[in-house]
């Protein structure tokens, strides 16, 4: 059992602050902070402090409804600039520890930098904690932890008794596990300031990314060539819409699934919207049955999609689908028939129900290795085909006859004319047309 004198020797190594705030909404660049509340733990003990804060802006309804803070009770409070200086030496040298981290760390890294304060501690989201923690649990709200560890609530939606929520998980979790386990658990999330954290560590390419609520529930798939700036957009923006800003008050989590090429970044944007069926984002067509009427996979069996793009026609990348299914990319044919290796291999050890896993489990896997009950007929993904192989520019390459190109040391094996290409345009025409039409009847 860890008591609060041993916490406190712990924390003189690395001395702690729970933080929360209150704030006029969920966007930092234009919403503002009504409350802050922090409790400091180090060498000297324990010590609670809180303020109203001055938002210099009307509070909406639904706020004051929510956090019991009115613009009476802030009018006449300090402004945020007032405050500052006492804010950031409270801070200073601590571990900045919040529940959804993001939002409190994001907001007050705005806050301090309209008035040119450097704010950038190491920060740990409690949330993410208690999923490490507690994986078997779903919900890792404040009020699903005070349920089910027993802590006292004080007073929710307020600052402080916030704060002081954090405060006692992080106790009872130090009596519930092993110190190991949880130093474990502490060296893969904290993470150091400056920008915010959640979109520091995203790549700054191409690729699909999905966010996530706190009980890792899907909430939304997209797809950018400039994933970080636009998830940054998304998200922490000024001019977001209301949409976006709605979506970004309860975004937890940014996975990335990496993609190759240009029709690889289309693939993978319809598979995972598929697969993960977002609940704020758009809606995909696909069935586990092919439709009635659905074209035929005109192929009969697997097949590599060579993607060539620029002057020279070069290789970008290959594309594994089969059966209507878009498996995942690889940078040459030699890769390709590796994943599809893989992809056989973990179908055959999924083949029994029980070891089907859901589809927010789905972290990092490529498609086609997640054991999930993936579509087999996608009419997003269908149509993609119809549209770029009649434009050309792509190679299909059924996969069993293509030899490994170890002599090219690793680059696409030129097409060989003996081989399928692209279906005809009237197949194309016929193929769009059906897909469609399939489209239409599957809608809800």
């Amino acid at each position: 059992m860890t008591d609060l004198a041993s916490l406190i020797h712990d924390a003189d190594a690395r001395p702690l602050a729970f933080v929360d705030l209150e704030t006029t909404g969920g966007r930092p660049g234009v919403d503002r902070i009504t409350e802050v509340g922090v409790i400091e733990v180090d060498r000297d003990g324990v010590r609670h402090w809180s303020t109203l804060v001055d938002p210099l802006q009307p509070i909406p309804l639904f706020v004051q409804q929510l956090t019991g803070i009115t613009d009476a009770m802030v009018r006449g409070a300090p402004t945020f600039d007032a405050l500052a200086a006492e804010l950031a030496r409270r801070l200073d040298g601590k571990l900045f520890i919040a529940h959804n981290a993001r939002f409190d760390h994001g907001f007050l890294k705005n806050a301090f930098d309209r008035i040119g304060i450097r704010f950038d501690p190491d920060v740990l989201c409690t949330v993410r904690l208690s999923r490490a923690l507690f994986p078997r649990e779903s919900r890792h709200g404040l009020d699903a932890l005070a349920q089910r560890l027993d802590l006292t609530v004080c007073g929710r939606h307020r600052a402080l008794a916030d704060a002081d929520l954090v405060w006692q998980f992080w106790q009872r979790v130090h009596a519930l596990h092993p110190r190991s386990a949880i130093d474990a658990a502490l060296s893969r999330l904290i993470r150091g300031g400056g920008a915010d954290a959640m979109t520091d560590v995203l790549p700054a390419g191409s690729s699909v990314y999905a966010l996530f609520d706190s009980d890792g529930v899907p909430l939304y798939v997209g797809k950018s060539a400039k994933l970080r700036q636009r998830v940054r957009t998304q998200l922490f923006g000024e001019r977001r819409s209301s949409r976006d800003a709605q979506l970004a008050a309860r975004v937890h989590e940014v996975r990335v699934y990496p993609v190759v090429g240009e029709v690889g970044l289309l693939l993978a944007d319809a598979h995972w919207s598929a697969v993960l069926r977002p609940r704020l984002g758009r809606r995909v067509a696909a069935t586990v049955q092919p439709p009635r009427g659905a074209m035929p996979w005109p192929y009969g069996g697997p097949v590599a999609l060579i993607e060539r793009s620029g002057p020279d026609r070069g290789a970008q990348g290959v594309h594994l689908l089969d059966a209507w299914q878009y498996l995942g990319s690889a940078a040459d044919l030699d890769r390709a028939r590796a994943l599809l290796h893989a992809h056989r291999q973990f179908r055959a050890a999924c083949s029994d129900a029980r070891d089907v896993v859901q589809p927010a489990q789905a972290v990092t896997a490529q498609p086609g290795l997640l054991g999930v009950v993936e579509p087999a007929f996608n009419a997003a993904i269908a149509r993609i085909l119809a549209q770029r192989l009649a434009r050309g520019g792509l190679v299909v390459e059924r996969l069993a006859d293509v030899a490994p190109a170890a002599s090219h040391h690793g680059q696409l094996a030129p097409p060989d004319a003996a081989h399928p290409t692209a279906p005809t345009p009237s197949l194309a025409h016929r193929w769009d047309t059906a897909v469609r039409s399939a489209a239409k009847r599957d809608a809800p």
